[in-house]
């Protein structure tokens, strides 16, 4: 009798923790946060987040205005443009000072407004720990005008949500459980490569739209009509990787 009640104990106890294991999973991958800031908290200075003109965004940067963190060390970073032509540069400093070091620098020319992205490359990774900055530079092609603007990336890693995301079937489920975390730039990627794929989910189009508005809910560069405009104007534009040229 004891042999078996210890057998039977152990079972009770292996499925316990299988439910356990099963239901962190399902809290990681639940609905996205209320109440919770995506942002990392850091002063917010001239020309954060983005510049509007009239209700449609002139340059605004996909990422709450004191910035996100991040699961990858070479993230993907989206910025909206309003105008064009128009010439780019991306930059990616090393910490987030106004006049921290260039670690990454890339250039490119456009010919239509859009979303656009840049992943970064093997020799571009994040440091760990370190909050850095990224920013877009808008300019128009006589290189009369101009427009910066910058946020925060901060890479932080959490293996407990790494297993959660290496488990999910689809970017779907992993754009649901990097929201649920707080991880604004994997969730946004995340979805945008669902909608890319899948762009007649209404559902999965609905959750990056309240993604963006918790993201931007205490923004002081765009105000809550221009956000409605960024978010419809968002779903009707396929993401550009343009082709950027490295600078020295």
């Amino acid at each position: 009798f004891g042999k078996s009640f210890n057998q039977s104990a152990t079972a009770l106890l292996s499925i316990g923790a299988l439910l356990l294991i099963a239901m962190s999973g399902s809290l990681l991958a639940s609905a996205q946060p209320r109440n919770q800031s995506y942002g990392l908290g850091v002063p917010k200075t001239a020309g954060t987040g983005g510049a509007t003109r009239g209700n449609l965004p002139q340059l605004v940067m996909l990422v709450p205005e004191d910035g996100a963190k991040t699961m990858s060390n070479r993230p993907t970073f989206y910025w909206y443009v309003g105008e064009a032509p128009f010439r780019t540069t991306f930059f990616l400093r090393d910490t987030n000072e106004t006049g921290a070091k260039t670690v990454y620098r890339l250039e490119a020319e456009a010919k239509k407004a859009g979303l656009y992205r840049v992943t970064l490359p093997e020799s571009a990774r994040l440091t760990n720990g370190q909050v850095q900055r990224w920013q877009v530079r808008w300019q128009d092609v006589r290189g009369v005008s101009q427009v910066d603007v910058a946020s925060a990336v901060k890479l932080e890693p959490n293996p407990q949500v790494q297993t959660a995301v290496d488990r999910a079937q689809n970017d779907l489920e992993k754009a649901r459980i990097f929201a649920a975390n707080l991880y604004w730039y994997d969730a946004f990627d995340a979805y945008t490569r669902w909608l890319e794929a899948n762009p007649t989910d209404k559902t999965a189009r609905q959750e990056r739209a309240e993604l963006i508005k918790a993201g931007f809910q205490s923004s002081s560069s765009i105000t809550k009509d221009n956000l409605n405009v960024l978010v419809t104007t968002l779903d009707k534009n396929i993401p550009q990787q343009i082709a950027l040229t490295t600078k020295d």
